[in-house]
């Protein structure tokens, strides 16, 4: 008896805490990006409800204060520069199933507007991942 309820607790710490779709990837995310999140959304002038459609239904709208919220985001976290630069280890280290390879397969390296580079880089991402991952 004693032996099934430890291992009903190793599946269910190893199964709980791991990602099986894509909304567990975005709210693993959403913990992450918190410090930056009130910040950004009211920066860019984003409505709340597409942020919080993102991280429900990964929607991607093709908005420019949705990109430009990403980007708020981005340089709150560290993971890009002011000029432009997506720091890798830093976005390995702050966003989890995100490694290094990843991040430069994604990053639009030629794209001058900073809003649209992060939307970029965050769309191929997520394609990426949701090869790998149920949608929902």
């Amino acid at each position: 008896m004693k032996v099934h309820i430890i291992v009903m607790v190793i599946l269910l710490t190893t199964y709980g805490t791991s990602a099986k779709s894509m909304k567990d990837i975005r709210n693993l995310w959403k913990a992450a990006a918190m410090p930056a999140l009130e910040h950004c959304t009211s920066q860019a002038l984003v409505d709340p409800r597409v942020v919080e459609e993102f991280f429900e239904h990964g929607r991607m709208p093709n908005d420019p204060a949705w990109k430009c919220y990403l980007k708020c985001v981005g340089l709150e976290l560290g993971t890009l520069s002011p000029t432009g630069e997506i720091n890798a280890q830093k976005a390995v280290e702050i966003f989890k199933h995100v490694d290094v390879a990843l991040v430069e397969k994604c990053d639009p390296k030629d794209e001058p507007d900073l809003c649209e580079k992060t939307f970029q880089a965050l769309n191929c991402g997520l394609n990426e991942l949701s090869s790998q991952y149920l949608s929902e």
